[in-house]
């Protein structure tokens, strides 16, 4: 840098009549001021003082045209050289060079980039910036790139026209893109490059020699496995696997918890492509929630391993679910549920009807319901569904003990009839307190017309309802079922009740006039108690098996029914919070739904002053901490929800925390898997004839990075001249002090003089 010119310069020049009238003012200033002192001093003493005061006015109209000095300075500028490096996933590909010589290509750039003659020329030639694939800026190190690719798609176009807005107004010699030339976009013309304002200098790596790619890829494809099951029941898991490449070959598939095999069996693949669905069997020794991974061992001249394992969720609990059902009557609702949940395997059903005598109880022998309902009994039991009876078929002991159970955390399930839900039914009993519902007077109306219920917002969002995750789809397929016919007509419900389905006929003795209640539910205690009006769920199996069809649906609801009864699917009643996800598995960049649940029955101590704030933050598996805003539910003041889109597969941790002036009064945590995606594996072959296209689109060259001396064609034919320029650089003086020190000096000269000769 120089200085070449040098010149005064003005930044504000005024019109000249305000410069005339300017200086007729100072004029006039000036004779009035000293029209004295020439009077009462001597000549030469008036004149000096009279040019001390000219000066000092010369430089504050000095000032008023803002004066500076300009340097005009010229500078060498080096080109900068952006440099492209490609981190997908495709480049942690294994390929062939020649026959026995093999290559990971992420590894050999990295070692390129520090180790090659030809990047150390760049280096000394250029300013050289560093960009990954998705066009953001990384540090000029390849200790700084991370250990193994990571980003699961590549768009060659969007990175380059990001490097090229970065690069805009700069003194840039052009683009080095070094890839494997694998796009995932599916993008057919690149002819948008000709428009590129950089040549594109393109690196990358051989095709297969004959077009032939020796390697081999295995892959598992999908694990179905069921969610649950019980300590030392076998679960049959299916793996789907697959094999790319020209090899025949024989390899073990097992099941792996924590890096610990639990089962192995050995598959066999045929030449050439092959996929195959292998069962494996697993007996799980323990209860808990774990996390298992179904693997495949890298082989030799394997292309990636990362697609060799995919992990799955399974709940294994220690005992069943212990289910107790009472029924007054062998009506269509007991013989078609009780077949229900004794074809669950994860159910352990007793059911009881009563006998001929109206007091008496009997399946197995002959029981009172004061011997069935007892504290020793239900101790043992997880829920207990009561049908339709008369409140005296039991004494009030039975009820008490029953209350109390609830209270203590059990889930009881009450089947609408004629008689439990009437005036003269369970609301006669100690069990009046548990409905979630209010009782009709005058005596049971039953509502004959048909119908489909309406789930709530409520409803849609409840375990007993979820399905496919998404709620509207739900919905639907809930509102495909056959209708239903019959309701208990009751008057509505309690303050802490919740409603998860309606009959779309409006009760005129409610409130609001909305329709019947169909399904309602509320806490007790540590327990829950749900009440179903209807008495025909039966349809769904016995109409659709009529039709031939599966009746998927009825099974699925009292099984996802009764494990949310049992406590098994949500957080127990001592519990404050509550977090959940739509499902356990997601495909990458898919809507992860949460909802995070307050129990109002579980107390918090200051809760009744400051209003909590509840804090949502997600935990990836790359440990990087994402903090979610939960909105606030419209609908209920004690649940929340947040979305989140993951960016990529693996296991991720959610933690829910309820804060008051920065104290942690609750906390809840879950997690979700995600698996990533394969389209960076789907071709394993790398494209040079599309990097070749590119180089050739934006004038740039093109050089196999295992080609010597074309990379070194490549490195010299880079355009590496510096480029001369200069610029203004002004330097004010109008505002230094020195104008205002010489201005004061003046000043202070004048009224010395004068003072001292007495003109003052």
């Amino acid at each position: 840098m120089k200085c070449i010119f040098a010149s005064l310069v003005f930044q504000k020049m005024n019109p000249p009549w305000f410069w005339i009238l300017l200086m007729t003012g100072c004029l006039l200033f000036l004779v009035l001021t000293y029209r004295d002192i020439f009077r009462l001093s001597k000549r030469k003493l008036a004149w000096v003082l009279l040019l001390i005061r000219c000066l000092g006015v010369l430089l504050l109209l000095a000032a008023l045209v803002k004066p500076g000095w300009q340097d005009r300075i010229e500078q060498t500028e080096i080109p900068q050289l952006a440099v492209i490096f490609d981190n997908s996933q495709s480049m942690s590909l294994a390929q062939p060079l020649r026959p026995g010589d093999w290559i990971h290509r992420y590894p050999f750039v990295r070692d390129w980039i520090d180790l090659s003659p030809h990047a150390q020329d760049l280096k000394k030639r250029f300013e050289v910036r560093w960009f990954d694939i998705l066009g953001k800026e990384i540090p000029p190190d390849s200790a700084a790139l991370p250990e193994e690719p990571a980003v699961e798609q590549t768009d060659l176009i969007r990175a380059l026209q990001s490097v090229s807005g970065r690069l805009r107004g700069r003194h840039a010699a052009g683009v080095l893109l070094i890839s494997d030339g694998r796009d995932t976009t599916s993008r057919e013309n690149y002819m948008v490059l000709e428009e590129y304002p950089l040549p594109v200098y393109t690196v990358s790596f051989p095709a297969p020699a004959g077009g032939v790619d020796p390697s081999i890829d295995l892959s598992v494809v999908s694990v179905d496995c069921p969610s649950r099951t019980l300590v030392h029941n076998t679960v049959a898991i299916k793996v789907q696997l697959r094999k790319d490449g020209p090899a025949k070959i024989e390899v073990p598939l097992s099941i792996e918890r924590a890096g610990r095999t639990l089962v192995s069996q050995f598959v066999r693949f045929d030449e050439g492509a092959a996929e195959q669905t292998v069962n494996i069997n697993y007996t799980p020794e323990e209860p808990g929630d774990f996390v298992l991974t179904a693997q495949l061992p890298p082989q030799a001249q394997e292309r990636t391993t990362v697609n060799n394992s995919s992990m799955f969720k399974l709940r294994v609990e220690a005992d069943p679910i212990r289910v107790l059902y009472i029924e007054g009557i062998l009506r269509p609702e007991y013989k078609f549920l009780r077949e229900c949940l004794s074809r669950d395997p994860d159910v352990d059903l007793i059911s009881f009807v009563r006998s001929a005598s109206q007091r008496e109880i009997s399946v197995a022998g002959v029981m009172t319901g004061s011997e069935l309902l007892t504290p020793e009994r239900l101790e043992k039991i997880h829920v207990v569904l009561l049908g339709d009876f008369e409140a005296n078929m039991m004494d009030d002991s039975s009820y008490a003990a029953l209350k109390t159970w609830v209270e203590n955390g059990g889930g009881l399930m009450i089947l609408g009839g004629y008689q439990n839900l009437s005036e003269n039914g369970l609301i006669r009993t100690p069990l009046a307190d548990l409905l979630p519902v209010e009782i009709a007077e005058g005596g049971m109306q039953q509502i004959d017309q048909p119908f489909r219920f309406d789930l709530t917002y409520e409803g849609r969002r409840h375990p007993a309802f979820a399905i496919t995750g998404d709620m509207a789809q739900d919905a639907r397929l809930w509102n495909s079922l056959p209708e239903l016919k019959g309701v208990a007509a009751v008057k509505g419900i309690k303050p802490a009740a919740t409603v998860l389905a309606r009959h779309p006929l409006a009760n005129p003795q409610s409130a609001d006039q909305e329709g019947y209640i169909v399904l309602a539910t509320q806490p007790f205690g540590k327990g829950v108690v749900t009440v179903l009006t209807a008495d025909t769920t039966w349809r769904w199996s016995r109409l659709l098996r009529l039709a031939g069809q599966s009746d998927a649906l009825y099974v699925r609801f009292w099984s996802q029914m009764t494990r949310w009864l049992s406590h098994r699917d949500m957080v127990t009643a001592q519990t404050a919070l509550q977090i959940s996800t739509d499902k356990a598995l997601y495909q990458r960049g898919s809507r992860v739904a949460l909802t995070v649940t307050r129990n109002p029955a579980v107390m918090l101590p200051g809760e009744e002053g400051e209003k909590a704030a509840l804090e949502l933050t997600i935990y990836t598996p790359d440990n990087q901490t994402i903090p979610l805003t939960p909105a606030s539910d419209v609908t209920n003041v004690n649940r929340w929800t947040a979305a989140y889109f993951p960016g990529r597969g693996g296991r991720f941790q959610v933690l829910a925390r309820l804060l008051r002036s920065g104290s942690d009064l609750a906390n809840q945590q879950t997690e979700f898997l995600v698996e990533g995606s394969q389209i960076e594996l789907e071709d394993p072959a790398p494209n040079p004839a599309l990097m070749q296209q590119i180089a050739r689109t934006t004038g740039g060259l093109y050089a196999e990075i295992t080609d010597d001396p074309a990379v070194r064609k490549l490195v010299e034919s880079l355009p590496g001249e510096p480029r001369i320029t200069s610029k203004a650089q002004t330097t004010q003086i109008w505002n230094s002090p020195t104008l205002f020190i010489g201005f004061l000096i003046l000043v202070t000269v004048e009224w010395i003089v004068r003072r001292r000769n007495q003109l003052i």
